[in-house]
């Protein structure tokens, strides 16, 4: 049977209740804003610690996509609601390109940035759903990574 380096290690790391026979179902879960508000501030020292060494960032806004989406799950929402989040930030970063030599670059990656801190508030304020919802259960409140449980 050949099995992928990722369900082997799926199968020992703690967070085995993301595996589950030959499908990883991280994005079918939900967690509440503490947690979302943990794993921002995660990337936003990564950010930071890369911004210092010099390094691109743009890639963890892809990263911030799974927080936002299972964050969304615990609102009722489906994950996709976040297509056009990244859909406007591509169309104004394309459009920051067309003008980039009119000098407006700068103001394309704040308006990048501002589209995406917006939505971070958004999601980090809304309360989430009180019962269980089509995503499972009601995370604990704190802190909940899920080690212990499945959110089914």
């Amino acid at each position: 049977m050949d099995r992928s380096l990722i369900q082997v290690v799926l199968r020992q790391y703690p967070a085995s209740f993301l595996y589950e026979g030959s499908n990883v179902r991280l994005l079918e879960y939900r967690v509440n804003r503490a947690t979302f508000w943990s794993f921002v501030a995660v990337l936003m020292a990564f950010i930071a610690v890369a911004f210092f060494a010099e390094r691109s960032v743009s890639h963890l806004s892809v990263v911030l996509a799974v927080p936002c989406i299972l964050r969304m799950h615990d609102l009722g929402w489906s994950g996709w609601w976040i297509t056009p989040v990244y859909g406007l930030q591509l169309a104004i970063g394309l459009a920051g390109l067309l003008f980039a030599n009119e000098g407006h670059m700068g103001e394309a990656y704040l308006l990048m940035s501002g589209t995406l801190a917006a939505w971070i508030l958004l999601l980090g304020c809304l309360p989430g759903d009180t019962h269980p919802n089509r995503f499972g259960r009601r995370p604990l409140p704190g802190v909940d990574l899920g080690w212990a449980r499945r959110a089914g």
